[in-house]
C-alpha cells in the first residue's frame, strides 16, 4: 500500500529510505511501491535511488548505528555465517536413521531448520485401519537467500577486507592444463575449509 502519492521528490526519498530500511529483506522495490513510484517502474526508480551516494550513505550510517545499538559483531557475524555453511544435516538423526527430537539436536542444525512436518501413517482400511508410526520431513531454509538478506545488514566491505584470485601472471589466465587447474581449485576450497572450521573450534573468525 503506498503512502507517498503527492509528497514531494525529496520527501518521496525520505519514505523509501524509511521503507527499505524498515523491510527485513531490504526490498528496493516493495520500498518504492510503498513511497509512492509506479509500479511498474518501482524496481529502477529503487535502483536508481541506492545508487545516490546521499542515499547510500545515509543507509549505511544507519545500519552502522544500528549494528552498534545491538552490539553486531563482525567476529560474531562471520563465526554464524560459518556455522550454516558448514552444518551437518547428519547430525539431526540419530544412529539408527531416527530423526532427533528438537531439544536434542545441535544449535546449528536447529538454527537452520524452517520446518519440521510430521505425517501419521495407518494401515489397513475402515475398522481394520491401524495407526502405525510416523514420517517427519525436514525443511531446510535457503542458505543462500538468508547469506545474501544478512549481507545487507551489514558491511561486508568491513566484514571481507580480503580476497582470493585465481589468475596468472598479470591477471590473465593461469598456464595449465583442466586437470591442475581443478586440482588446484579443489586444494584452496579445502584449505578455506579447514581454516573455518578450525575458527570455529577456538572461537575466532577465518582469516583472523
Amino acid at each position: 500500500m503506498s503512502r507517498g502519492k503527492g509528497l514531494a521528490a525529496e520527501a518521496k526519498k525520505d519514505l523509501f529510505v524509511h521503507e527499505y530500511l524498515a523491510d527485513p529483506k531490504m526490498n528496493g522495490k516493495e520500498a518504492a511501491i510503498k513511497a509512492g513510484y509506479e509500479p511498474e517502474f518501482a524496481d529502477r526508480r529503487a535502483s536508481e535511488i541506492l545508487k545516490e551516494p546521499e542515499i547510500a550513505a545515509k543507509i549505511d550510517a544507519f545500519i552502522r548505528e544500528r549494528n552498534e545499538r545491538l552490539d553486531v559483531r563482525a567476529d560474531n557475524v562471520v563465526r554464524e555465517l560459518l556455522r550454516i555453511a558448514f552444518m551437518d544435516i547428519g547430525e539431526a538423526f540419530n544412529d539408527d536413521g531416527r530423526l532427533k527430537p528438537l531439544k536434542d539436536m545441535p544449535k546449528e542444525v536447529r538454527r537452520a531448520i524452517a520446518g519440521i512436518e510430521t505425517v501419521e501413517l495407518f494401515a489397513g482400511i475402515g475398522e481394520d485401519r491401524k495407526h502405525i508410526g510416523y514420517t517427519r520431513k525436514i525443511k531446510l531454509i535457503d542458505k543462500m537467500r538468508s547469506l545474501e538478506i544478512l549481507t545487507k545488514h551489514i558491511n561486508v566491505r568491513d566484514l571481507f577486507p580480503q580476497r582470493v584470485e585465481l589468475s596468472g601472471p598479470g591477471g590473465g589466465e593461469i598456464p595449465m592444463g583442466n586437470t591442475e587447474l581443478a586440482n588446484r581449485v579443489l586444494s584452496l576450497l579445502t584449505t578455506l575449509e579447514k581454516r573455518a572450521k578450525a575458527a570455529l573450534s577456538d572461537g575466532k573468525p577465518a582469516g583472523s
